[in-house]
């Protein structure tokens, strides 16, 4: 099963269509970060899930008192073995915690996202390797899905891929809540704006890098060319910013010629 969760609009407001199998499923709304909205607690880390009826599907609930009590020691994991971050739970619409995440440390270098979805936890290992950031689900030692977020954002929109073996289809939901966790909690990016793009390339060092093994995806699902779309997108936009930058260096030289031939031609003037 592949999952799509693609960013539609990204100003003023943050969008996003959500596709199982290239069939969309449901549309989902994230907080928009704005100065005056930082000092509303509660309304920043909102994420609502709809039916394309519009129907609301999930909703999340955060207890900033419980988790700022979980997260005010600094290193408390060092003395507990275990500390908690952005506990997140998502309520269905029969009003039940059907789905919840949160990211716990163990140790230095030893963090990582966990998904409780009935009473079972899966762990997610972020790994990043050069343009792509790769999170792969464990169930106890097996992994049954990595999610892959490009780092490249093009006016403002994020994307993110899911591949889940299909045996594990049910988990569907809960990973695509997990995209939309990762976008609130680390890549909310209401400050770029249309017209702009980014691309980063990163590289992670830490004990959950075992975890991820680059050939999962092709020894699991049939290839496609996404991988190709995204290297391509990537040469395409380094070119386009590399253009942009000449053409900024170019503008910028001639107003600073023009201002040294103003400057001149009033030296003379005054002299």
């Amino acid at each position: 099963m592949i999952i799509d969760v693609l960013q539609t609009i990204s100003e003023g407001k943050n969008e996003f269509d959500i596709f199982y199998n290239n069939k969309k499923i449901y549309k989902a709304k994230l907080p928009f970060i704005t100065m005056s909205g930082i000092f509303n607690l509660e309304k920043i880390r909102e994420i609502r899930v709809f039916d394309l009826n519009n129907k609301i599907k999930y909703e999340t609930s955060y207890n900033y008192i419980d988790n700022q009590i979980e997260e005010f020691l600094p290193l408390k994991y060092l003395i507990t073995n275990s500390q908690k971050f952005n506990q997140f739970k998502f309520i269905n619409k029969d009003n039940n915690e059907e789905i919840s995440l949160f990211f716990e440390m163990k140790e230095i270098w030893n963090g990582y996202c966990v998904i409780k979805y009935q009473e079972n936890f899966y762990n997610c290992y972020s790994v990043e390797d050069g343009y792509i950031k790769h999170v792969c689900i464990y169930k106890d030692d097996t992994q049954v899905a990595e999610l892959v977020k490009p780092n490249i954002i093009i006016d403002g929109k994020d994307t993110y891929r899911i591949y889940l073996k299909n045996e594990y289809d049910y988990l569907a939901d809960a990973c695509t809540m997990l995209a939309l966790y990762l976008d609130r909690t680390e890549y909310n990016s209401s400050y770029l704006k249309n017209k702009s793009s980014l691309v980063s390339k990163n590289f992670s060092y830490s004990k959950v890098n075992k975890y991820y093994d680059s050939n999962w995806i092709k020894n699991n699902f049939k290839l496609d060319n996404y991988f190709n779309e995204i290297n391509n997108e990537i040469i395409k936009t380094k070119k386009e910013i590399k253009t942009s930058a000449k053409k900024l260096l170019i503008i910028m030289g001639i107003v600073w010629g023009i201002l040294i031939f103003i400057t001149i031609l009033l030296l003379i003037i005054l002299l």
